[in-house]
Parts: structure tokens; C-alpha cells; sequence
């Protein structure tokens, strides 16, 4: 028979075995972040949302003044403002479109860059996509699909 022989662990193997795990965990939670971090778009005022290349099928500019590009921008706004990912606080907001790109399909794709400011102080940038189907009974629907904070 075999005797296993253990030798007692000194408290400084113990202090660096405790250090080397919350050292591990600690690059866990940086590399976590860092992650999400890039998840988030980057995009600024100044950048072109879309390529105005003439691609057929592609996304376009389109009118940020139209009525229809303005009801998208306030449609995304909405959504923002009542998800979970809003950090503002605020009653009453005006949504203002900075870019717009329109897609056709069945319908229209927009992509939109939105200014949202609230009544009482404070405004955030956000992209959003949306799909703005065909009139149904002289009724357009538009399908808010993201609204996300962005990085100026």
C-alpha cells in the first residue's frame, strides 16, 4: 500500500491561490466589458449613415424633413424612451432626425439617426431601425425593429 502524503498548504500558497482566482476574474469581467463596449455603434453627426452610391437595392439618403421620415424618427424615439436601455428621465421629448436612409423592398426600410431632447433639459443620439409597410387602408404601420444609444 501507498501512503498519500499531503503537505499542509501555508497560508501564503493559500493567499496567492485566492489572488490568481479573483485575478482571473477580474480579466473575465474587463474582457466582458470590453465587449459590450464594442457592441455599442459608434457612429457621429458628421458621418454618413449610408452610401449615397446609386447601388441598386442598397439604402439611400432620404428627406429628413419629410413627414414620413419625421414620423419614423418620433416612432423610434417612442421606442426608446419607454425601453430599458433609456437612461433619461424625462415626461416630454423632441425627437429630430439628424440622417435618414431609406431602402425599398415591399415597403420601406428607414435607418435613422435621431436626436432626442427632452423638455426639461438633457438629449441623447440614437439609431434606429424601422420598417414602414405598404398603406393598408390608407394606413401606413411603422415596425420600430432597434433604438439604440449611440457614441458621438
Amino acid at each position: 500500500h501507498f501512503a498519500i502524503l499531503r503537505h499542509p498548504i501555508s497560508s501564503t500558497e493559500r493567499f496567492l491561490r485566492r489572488e490568481i482566482t479573483m485575478l482571473r476574474f477580474s480579466c473575465f469581467i474587463v474582457l466582458l466589458l470590453c465587449a459590450c463596449a464594442a457592441a455599442a455603434p459608434t457612429i457621429s453627426a458628421e458621418e454618413e449613415l449610408c452610401d449615397d452610391q446609386g447601388l441598386a437595392g442598397g439604402f439611400h439618403k432620404a428627406d429628413t424633413s419629410s413627414s414620413q421620415t419625421q414620423d419614423v424618427a418620433v416612432a423610434v424615439a417612442d421606442q426608446f424612451m419607454s425601453s430599458d436601455h433609456n437612461p433619461m428621465d424625462c415626461g416630454e421629448f423632441a425627437a429630430v432626425p439628424l440622417q435618414a436612409c431609406t431602402q425599398v423592398v415591399a415597403g420601406l426600410n428607414y435607418e435613422v439617426l435621431v436626436n432626442i431632447t427632452c423638455t426639461d433639459g438633457g438629449s441623447i443620439v440614437v439609431l434606429g431601425t424601422a420598417f414602414v409597410g405598404l398603406p393598408v387602408d390608407g394606413k401606413q404601420q411603422i415596425e420600430v425593429e432597434s433604438a439604440e444609444e449611440v457614441s458621438t
